[in-house]
């Protein structure tokens, strides 16, 4: 089974298609560097306004993991502009699930976890 799925990339010209393929792949490694189990990333490519001068992307970005999964959508008018918006967002969602900076690895509450008679006990 392929990792990256597209949908309406075949709606895209060579040059949007290889913009497309090169910062999928390189968003992907990124994603696996939080997410060691990705089963599958999906990307919806909507076009709106082709008929005029400029084509407006939509972007439908769905990671899935074993445990989770994570989504975005963004609409720009710039091809490589929405797929890093919509990457970067899924990626500050992924730091935001898995902080850890800053906080105790476990807190302490009770002396009886700790194991430790307090100066004054006997």
């Amino acid at each position: 089974m392929q990792k990256i799925q597209f949908k309406g990339a075949n709606k895209l010209n060579e040059q949007e298609r290889s913009v497309l393929d090169k910062l999928s792949e390189e968003y992907f490694g990124k994603i696996g560097g939080f997410l060691k189990d990705i089963k599958s990333m999906k990307i919806n490519i909507k076009l709106h306004n082709t008929e005029g001068k400029r084509k407006r992307y939509q972007i439908n970005i769905k990671v899935i993991s074993a445990a989770e999964s994570f989504d975005s959508k963004v609409e720009e008018w710039d091809l490589a502009k929405v797929l890093h918006k919509g990457f970067k967002k899924i990626l500050h969602e992924l730091k935001h699930k898995h902080h850890s900076e800053g906080k105790p690895k476990k807190l302490w509450h009770k002396k009886s976890e700790l194991n430790i008679k307090g100066i004054f006990e006997k």
